[in-house]
């Protein structure tokens, strides 16, 4: 593995998804909330209708979106505010940048994870 993957690779995994949480803004912080809340309503609602043996759920569906929304934008709202000190900074090292990265990673991720969530809960049903 290449020295600069292998350091990539440390750096991401010395951040806790804690620490990712603590310096993140108050808007991306919102929309980590946003997408907790939505991943939980949607374990919910997927165990619910596996349970049941239930036809399609719009529920499930609404809160795989609002995750997946809520951690496109999470991660567009950083990387905007990465861009945006980037310029003002004059400064082209990703080093400066790389905690405000693995956030952005870290958060479209989550909302990646929240909507497979809410794919896979209505897998097999079809829309009515």
């Amino acid at each position: 593995m290449h020295d600069d993957t292998a350091e990539i690779i440390g750096t991401l995994l010395a951040f806790s998804p804690l620490e990712v949480f603590r310096a993140a803004s108050p808007l991306v912080k919102l929309a980590i909330l946003v997408i907790a809340g939505a991943g939980l309503i949607a374990v919910i609602a997927a165990i619910a209708r596996r349970v049941s043996g239930g036809a399609y759920s719009s529920l499930l569906a609404i809160m795989g979106r609002a995750g997946l929304y809520a951690g496109v934008f999470g991660a567009g709202y950083t990387g905007m505010t990465i861009f945006m000190t980037a310029q003002q900074m004059h400064v082209a090292r990703f080093v400066v940048y790389e905690p405000e990265v693995i956030e952005a990673v870290y958060v479209l991720l989550l909302g990646v994870i929240v909507w497979l969530i809410a794919r896979i809960g209505n897998a097999g049903t079809k829309r009515r």
